[in-house]
């Protein structure tokens, strides 16, 4: 589902977009557990886009004589990610979930360094459904990062 989502203000001192080079450098440079929630962000963000790209699907396949056009995944832009974003809260659940982080401070500490570097972005829902989060990286660049990490 995507959200319309208003920034709340660019990072201080973070010169230009966010590259893979980057974010990969924060990553190597930052604790498992910020890495882990890092990844955590990314596969959500890349689980809302793939929910999306099946309901494009459904609705093509629903106009045309039922035959299923073939999946296509969908390359997001980093412009385009915010509409990815998921709320803070649910970020919250399933880092206590996985023993990442448990409590609100913990993981506003998790994600400060990612603040920081411009890597990680809050706003607000146009919806009022209080604070969301995304990476600012195109979603081919967020799975070459994952990859990446996993390889480690």
């Amino acid at each position: 589902s995507k959200h319309a989502v208003s920034a709340a203000g660019g990072p201080a001192g973070v010169a230009g977009p966010l590259t893979e080079a980057g974010a990969k450098q924060v990553l190597s440079s930052v604790t498992d557990r910020s890495r882990s929630i890092f990844a955590l962000l990314a596969e959500q963000q890349i689980a809302n886009i793939d929910a999306e790209a099946d309901e494009r699907i459904g609705a093509a396949a629903a106009k045309s004589d039922g035959a299923s056009p073939a999946k296509k995944t969908l390359n997001v832009t980093a412009t385009h990610m915010s509409q990815y974003a998921i709320p803070y809260e649910s970020l919250f659940v399933m880092a206590r979930e996985k023993f990442i982080a448990t409590s609100d401070q913990a993981l506003r500490g998790l994600l400060q360094e990612f603040r920081d570097h411009g890597m990680v972005v809050t706003g607000v829902a146009s919806s009022g459904g209080g604070e969301m989060i995304w990476i600012p990286l195109a979603r081919n660049v967020l799975e070459r990062i994952l990859q990446s990490s996993d390889e480690e």
